[in-house]
């Protein structure tokens, strides 16, 4: 498998090579407002670039999700061997203690939040605010 993959990438490169070699005219781009007049070979190895970050984030999908996978598998083995202890030990686990379970697939668990983890909104300070009183009118322009 490696070896067929070595070869399909050499493939690649020399593709690449021909694709470069043979456009040498120009070639007028439009883009982002603007437009430059380049040589036909840029347009390849922007293609290239493209899809090699196209494939890259395929690559890290792929890979996130593996990771997520073997997370979950690793932390229900935990749980097991957590229960399997604390049965050994004879004290009750975390889960039992509370009496909820995790979620079976396709159930959904409600928690409700305590009443004193959210106070109430704070209301709206009103202004103590008063207008001054002048004894004397406010100096202005004469006429």
């Amino acid at each position: 498998m490696v070896v067929l993959g070595f070869i399909v990438l050499a493939l690649a490169v020399a593709a690449v090579c021909v694709l470069i070699g043979a456009n040498t005219g120009d070639v007028d781009v439009s883009a982002l407002g603007g437009t430059w007049t380049v040589q036909m070979y840029w347009l390849v190895i922007a293609g290239v670039v493209l899809t090699a970050a196209a494939m890259l984030g395929i690559l890290l999908i792929v890979l996130g999700g593996a990771r997520a996978r073997r997370q979950r598998t690793r932390r229900r083995e935990l749980e097991r061997e957590n229960r399997r202890l604390a049965s050994q030990v004879g004290e009750p686990t975390e889960a039992s203690s509370s009496g909820s379970k995790r979620p079976v697939e396709g159930e959904t668990r409600h928690v409700q939040p305590a009443p004193e983890a959210f106070p109430p909104a704070p209301q709206p300070a009103t202004p103590n605010y008063t207008a001054p009183t002048y004894s004397n009118p406010p100096a202005g322009p004469s006429n």
